[in-house]
């Protein structure tokens, strides 16, 4: 029984130690963490347009709004997340929820609302569900299961979890 329980707190501390870059999510608003990649969760089970293996998505701004594209060393797919903004990597421009419009934009960072985000399950290694700062009944997501060069916006989170296409991770 001593073994178990010792093999078991080495464990949770192994998931620990490996998930803490996730940890700078749950930090409060002033903390600064990145740049990074934010890319859509996917693990073993998931089954995308018919393929069973994982594209690795990830958030890219393209041109004024923010899109789906597979995974690359481009600085372009860089966030920073500080303020409770997620910025581009040059702290210029940051993800913002539209106005008059669903689709998720990049605009110059002014600390409006629109810009405020939080994170569900930000210290859990399935994944996380970014949301606006304050509301926790939408997230970010595309449409469906995901193809190249889909816009991102807010759907509400029971939706997109159908989808399995709520929750993100840093990569």
């Amino acid at each position: 029984m001593k073994h178990q329980f010792v093999l078991f707190v080495v464990l949770i501390l192994g998931i620990v130690a490996s998930d803490k870059a996730m940890l700078a999510f749950a930090q409060s608003c002033g903390s600064k963490s990145g740049p990074f990649r934010i890319k859509l969760y996917w693990r073993q089970g998931y089954r995308w347009q018919g393929q069973k293996s994982e594209r690795k998505w990830c958030m890219q701004p393209s041109n004024k709004y923010v899109r789906i594209f597979k995974c690359s060393k481009s600085s372009s797919q860089k966030w920073i997340y500080e303020n409770c903004q997620i910025k581009t990597a040059n702290g210029r421009k940051c993800l913002t929820q539209g106005s008059r419009s669903k689709w998720l934009t990049v605009e110059s960072c002014s600390g409006s609302n629109r810009q405020k985000w939080d994170w569900i399950g930000a210290n859990s290694i399935g994944g996380y569900e970014i949301y606006p700062k304050g509301s926790k009944s939408k997230c970010v997501t595309q449409l469906h299961h995901p193809r190249k060069n889909e816009k991102l916006f807010l759907q509400r989170c029971s939706t997109a979890a159908k989808h399995k296409t709520s929750k993100w991770n840093k990569y």
